[in-house]
């Protein structure tokens, strides 16, 4: 590998231990390599630095005496520190995901509710890091490794420990995520990784890093706008004071966003719930609105479909199709934890008696088409009748539509994830009911 001008290839000293798979990222500071421990089989990372930079070598040290210390599981483990004539090497946990400028490369901005809870998840290894007496002062993008909902920290190249209350700056910071005083050469501390984190916010929910224009956060984040603004005060007196300070704002702003169940019903077997039912998660994510998909009958198609694409599920049990977050049926003595959503659209089929005994907050039941099939619709109807809010989407036609309260034709579609048209106005009406309800 090439580093600072000359080419160092010491794997020899690491040969008799790991194979060599992948180089993950190389720079200034060195290079990182995937690589597999040929007795026990796991997956380590590898940081080699040279000896060529005196300077670098010791921020090296530095980063490594740093870690060993450390355990937390957003945090990567040390396993094993090598040294050879030309570079030293540092062999810690491999931490699996993607990192947050690929995931938003790849999949777009965070909707709001997924933007707080990614926010509080954060919040988590920098709430640990700062209790240690360590900022990292170099929270970007590439950083940060997300995987089922968790968030952890890598590179600690630019990581001081508190010395008497007090680090400085040392000049280094990532263009757009590093705060002013990094530039100052004035005193650091939590605050100052306190705007790196809201600047990493910031560019989750809206692509970019924050500059001048704040003012771009959309009106719908409410509060959320509010807190980041402050994190992200150039003067670092007026930034909240620690992690945990941070947290509870972001815990009391979550709780103030309760999940609204949506349940999908179907009048008869083969009336496209589910593929309506998808189309208006993907609706509502392109709309920026947190939702997620949950198949609550036993028709497996879900499980078919993962199993078909070979994609695996995180720890929830969800997998993720076209962006759109999926849980399959799991027997119902399966408890998983819900992830954190504006909608939870939950496809029941044609059990419509259990939808109905779960209490969910609207009810939308999917209709026949053909008119000799009515009678299944309006025996559907008559079971939702005591229900308070009820919203039927109708393959029923026009007539039908001006007919019953809100009872909506739905045109025929071949592409659920295609935007535009009749479809798209369809679900920005029960997207209004819904926000209206």
């Amino acid at each position: 590998m090439d580093i600072g001008g000359g080419r160092v290839d010491g794997w020899e000293a690491l040969a008799s231990k790991y194979r060599k798979i992948r180089i993950l990222g190389s720079g200034l500071n060195g290079s990182v390599y995937l690589a597999e421990h040929k007795t026990l089989g796991v997956y380590r990372a590898i940081k080699i630095v040279p000896k060529l930079n005196n300077h670098l070598f010791e921020e090296f040290r530095k980063e490594a005496q740093i870690l060993k210390n450390l355990h937390h599981p957003g945090i990567p483990i040390i396993y094993d520190l090598e040294e050879s004539k030309e570079a030293m090497y540092l062999v810690e946990e491999y931490m699996q995901g993607e990192n947050l400028y690929s995931r938003v490369h790849e999949i777009g901005v965070m909707p709001y509710q997924e933007l707080v809870t990614f926010a509080l998840a954060l919040c988590r290894p920098m709430d640990y890091l700062h209790k240690q007496s360590i900022f990292h002062l170099d929270i970007q993008p590439g950083n940060l490794i997300i995987k089922d909902g968790q968030v952890s920290i890598i590179d600690f190249d630019h990581s001081q420990k508190q010395d008497n209350n007090i680090a400085y700056a040392d000049g280094y910071g990532t263009r757009g995520y590093a705060a002013p005083e990094q530039y100052t050469g004035g005193a650091l501390d939590a605050r100052t990784d306190i705007y790196s984190m809201a600047a990493i916010v910031y560019y989750a929910g809206i692509g970019r890093y924050p500059s001048n224009d704040q003012d771009k956060m959309p009106e719908s984040w409410g509060k959320l706008r509010e807190i980041l603004r402050i994190c992200l005060s150039t003067e670092k007196n007026e930034r909240y004071a620690s992690v945990e300070q941070l947290k509870n704002e972001l815990l009391a702003l979550e709780c103030k966003n309760p999940s609204q169940r949506i349940a999908f019903i179907s009048s008869a077997q083969g009336v496209g719930t589910t593929w309506i039912a998808l189309g208006f998660v993907a609706f509502l994510l392109h709309k920026k609105r947190s939702a997620i998909y949950e198949e609550r009958n036993s028709s497996l198609h879900m499980t078919t479909l993962q199993e078909k694409l070979e994609i695996r599920t995180d720890g929830c049990g969800y997998f993720r199709y076209k962006n759109i977050p999926i849980r399959p049926w799991y027997r119902e003595n399966v408890e998983l934890e819900r992830h954190s959503a504006q909608f939870v659209i939950e496809d029941y089929g044609v059990d419509v008696d259990r939808a109905i005994y779960e209490l969910p907050d609207v009810l939308i039941c999917v209709c026949r088409h053909c008119i000799w099939h009515m009678e299944e619709a309006l025996l559907a109807m008559k079971k939702l009748a005591r229900k308070k809010y009820i919203l039927i989407c109708n393959l029923g036609g026009e007539k039908m539509e001006m007919e019953e309260k809100n009872c909506l034709y739905f045109p025929f579609d071949e592409n659920i994830f295609l935007e535009g048209g009749e479809k798209e106005r369809i679900y920005e009406r029960i997207l209004q009911l819904l926000e209206k309800e």
